[in-house]
């Protein structure tokens, strides 16, 4: 049993954190028996130039070491790491595509205010670098090595629904997907990375949000 994922709210003006860019270079995820990389926004179409997915050099390592706190029968899936701007913008667009098809009763406010929970708006400002463009946020869930089956986790990967909040099946118990969430949460945050709070699947290090949420004195990852 791993002790239950503690309520967390959104970092109220993470984006006015202090900063201190640290100039580390993006490197290429390497896939290995613990690890499988699955371009999941590649595969949709998405305009990418390349299928490598990258992070910074030591949000790689942290990620080794939260693998390593898994059981030893478990593995991670990457299922998207740095993503440039164009790539922000297309995932914008899907996004409020699904959620005007689920809701066509919504106006648009309602309908990009519901898409924001799940997607930052594909816009740079200065000093205020959506997590993935900085190559400081993942997204990863679990797979079994034995059949390669992903582990059910609740709801499914950028699913824009209440289950896919990181703490849901805290408030709403469910044998299965309580614990495997909570497996995933306390070995990326025990390796030092943050939560998004409304998504179980995404983890940052060294991002303006990770920043406010630890207490760090400045957030180090810029825009790449």
């Amino acid at each position: 049993m791993y002790p239950p994922i503690a309520s967390h709210a959104e970092p109220s003006g993470f984006l006015d954190v202090a900063f201190d860019w640290v100039d580390e270079p993006l490197i290429a995820i390497e896939e290995t028996t613990r690890l499988v990389l699955d371009p999941v926004y590649a595969r949709a179409g998405a305009p990418v130039l390349t299928h490598a997915m990258l992070l910074r050099e030591s949000v790689v390592h942290r990620l080794h070491s939260a693998i390593s706190m898994l059981p030893a029968t478990l593995g991670m899936i990457v299922l998207d790491a740095h993503r440039p701007l164009n790539v922000q913008a297309w995932l914008w667009n899907e996004m409020v595509t699904i959620v005007s098809s689920e809701h066509p009763e919504w106006d648009d406010p309602a309908i990009n205010a519901h898409a924001r929970r799940f997607v930052a708006y594909p816009e740079l400002f200065p000093n205020r670098p959506t997590p993935h463009s900085t190559g400081g946020a993942v997204d990863v869930t679990i797979f079994d090595i034995a059949t390669g089956d992903v582990l059910d986790m609740g709801s499914g990967f950028d699913e824009p629904v209440e289950a896919s909040v990181c703490d849901y099946y805290e408030r709403h118990p469910h044998a299965v997907y309580t614990e495997r969430r909570r497996l995933l949460f306390h070995a990326m945050t025990t390796s030092g990375f943050a939560n998004y709070p409304g998504e179980w699947w995404h983890f940052e290090y060294g991002t303006l949000r990770w920043a406010a949420a630890t207490d760090a004195q400045a957030a180090i990852y810029n825009a790449v």
